[in-house]
Parts: C-alpha cells; sequence; structure tokens
C-alpha cells in the first residue's frame, strides 16, 4: 500500500517510490495483519461467508471491497497504443518514467495538472490537453484556471 496523493513527486523524482509507502511489512505484522499478494478474488459465497481466490479459499466475519478506481480513456484511436498511459498506479507511474521526449497529457484536471508539472521538471516538453473551459474548472473558478495556465506555462507546459 502506499499514498496514491505522492505518485506525482514520484514521477517527478522528487520522491522515491519506496518513500511513498504507507507501512512496513512489520507493522502489518505487530498488528496481526496478512498481506497477501498475487492472488486474485474470484468469487465470494456470501452463505457461508468466504471468499475464493486463486491460491485459497478465506473466512471472513466482515468483508469490505476495497477496489480501487478505474480511469476514464476516451474512446479515441490509439487510447490503447502500448506508450499511452493513465496516471493512477505506482506501476503506470514507472512505465511513463520508462520514456523519455516529448509528452502530451489529456485532462487538465487534478491528476493532469500534477502528471503535466511533473513531466516537465524532468525536462520534457510537455502539452497538456483539457476539454473544459479552464484548467481544474471543479476546483477552480476561471481566474484561479488562468493563473494555473501561467504558472504551468513558465515551468515549460504549453
Amino acid at each position: 500500500a502506499y499514498n496514491r496523493i505522492q505518485l506525482s513527486p514520484v514521477l517527478s523524482g522528487e520522491k522515491q517510490a519506496e518513500h511513498i509507502c504507507l507501512h512496513d511489512e512489520d507493522w502489518y505484522t505487530a498488528r496481526g495483519v496478512t498481506v497477501l499478494r498475487g492472488e486474485t478474488a474470484l468469487a465470494v459465497d456470501v452463505n457461508a461467508r468466504e471468499v475464493h481466490t486463486s491460491a485459497r479459499t478465506l473466512g471472513w466475519d466482515a468483508l469490505v471491497f476495497a477496489t480501487g478506481s478505474t480511469p476514464v480513456v476516451p474512446p479515441i484511436p490509439g487510447g490503447d497504443a502500448p506508450h499511452v498511459f493513465t496516471f493512477r498506479t505506482l506501476a503506470e507511474t514507472r512505465a511513463i518514467q520508462n520514456l523519455s521526449g516529448p509528452a502530451v497529457v489529456l485532462g487538465g484536471g487534478v491528476l493532469g495538472v500534477e502528471a503535466a508539472a511533473a513531466l516537465a521538471r524532468n525536462g520534457d516538453n510537455v502539452t497538456l490537453i483539457h476539454r473544459g473551459p479552464w484548467l481544474m474548472e471543479q476546483q477552480l473558478d476561471q481566474q484561479a484556471g488562468l493563473l494555473l495556465e501561467e504558472a504551468l506555462a513558465a515551468r515549460g507546459v504549453s
């Protein structure tokens, strides 16, 4: 588990991935938490209170589904190309870091702005494309959105 909000500093190189982990193995062990990696939940039997995974069957007293989020990728040609990424996970962040050169970021919401700024910090030529009337229109009014655009331009984001 890691702090997803800190993916932008990892992308820009300001932080190392190991520094955004929430807890180390000792923390889980001290609290009696068993972390299972590499298993897929395949079925839930509500009556038997069991979860069937790719490796075992587990019983529960309380079951919580913590599934994360799924990014929305516009249905445009090329959206599934190997050099096109979403920016939601550490694995995606590492894949983006493994490429260099010009970058285009689609979406001027919080994650898009952060990704563009992080890529520009690494010296990449970055273009940010946003469909809204100004950047982060859900969080900012027009004046603040235009000020953000100016600040990003000063960092080399067009």
